[in-house]
């Protein structure tokens, strides 16, 4: 006998509401182009291949850094009551609260100010700097992702969070190759499924390691050159716009608060799905997901 659909409360359906309006928003390579039109197209065009292949390690090694700072600059969501945790579907998710009195909100305005400062700094002197402020603006965002998850009730010590809170990146980047006529959410999802899973289960079974420890050293390399292949490519295009220097200042700035409000906004779609399908399961959160979105016809 099938399990009984689950009865969704007033406040769960218009966060999912939410949730489904900023991840179905356009993309942040559409907003970059919209934000600078056809000055952009033409700094693209003279990027030589060699300098596009560096953004790409750029971007690598700009995340390797911040995995291991971000997380550590912000406390782990407060432990989790037995009784509450029961009240979750069993999952890898299932220690997220479902009260949110006690959730602290997160910095929003306060990581935007600090990336557009820095973005600024880094545009200045064109792409030399734009290259040396980008560990620190991608430490902001992923520090803000994490600061999202924790937000909606994540536990930052659990290596399935933090894996989730890299893989905002590539959900925010999604690659040309989506499937259109699906949710670009879910298709993302599908596409880094395996990620997830893989480097969760690495990141699990080093759990009582250190970051630096092999196996989770091995489960977290998966996770940030899957991630680095989709945000390199607007990464590339933020590097054109502030390729000019002093106007770079201003493009810096705003690119980066932009891409700051991009990456908040999935973040805060995604572990609002993540919170609900640790309530209501996976399924019935998709299937309700998709008839808000209006993809569930097309599939």
């Amino acid at each position: 006998m099938p399990s009984p659909s689950p009865v969704w409360s007033d406040a769960d359906l218009l966060s999912l509401q939410q949730a489904v309006a900023c991840l179905e928003a356009p993309s942040l390579t559409l907003k970059i182009t919209q934000l600078l039109g056809s000055p952009l197209e033409k700094a693209m065009a003279r990027l030589p291949d060699s300098a596009r292949a560096g953004l790409q390690q750029a971007t690598r090694v700009a995340l390797e850094k911040a995995v291991h700072a971000a997380f550590a600059t912000l406390s782990s969501a407060a432990p989790v009551p037995q009784a509450e945790a029961q009240a979750s579907v069993p999952g890898r998710f299932s220690r997220w609260r479902p009260g949110p009195a006690r959730l602290q909100a997160a910095s929003e305005l306060g990581h935007k100010v600090a990336v557009g400062l820095s973005g600024a700094v880094g545009g200045w002197l064109g792409p030399v700097s734009t290259l040396a402020e980008l560990p620190a603006s991608t430490l902001l965002i992923l520090r803000a992702i994490a600061d999202v998850a924790r937000s909606e009730g994540a536990d930052l010590n659990d290596p399935a969070v933090k894996t989730e809170c890299l893989t905002v990146f590539a959900l925010g980047s999604p690659s040309p190759s989506d499937d259109a006529t699906e949710s670009a959410y879910y298709a993302a999802r599908t596409a880094t499924a395996w990620l997830v899973r893989e480097a969760g289960a690495a990141l699990g079974q080093a759990a009582t390691q250190q970051w630096g420890g092999s196996v989770a050293a091995q489960g977290l390399a998966k996770v940030i050159e899957a991630v680095a292949s989709r945000l390199g490519v607007v990464i590339t295009e933020k590097v054109a716009a502030q390729s000019v220097p002093v106007l770079g200042a201003v493009a810096g700035a705003a690119l980066n608060t932009l891409f700051m409000a991009h990456f908040q906004s999935v973040a805060r779609g995604h572990f609002v799905v993540k919170r609900l399908e640790a309530r209501y399961g996976p399924e019935a959160v998709q299937a309700a997901y998709l008839g808000l979105s209006g993809t569930a016809s097309r599939r």
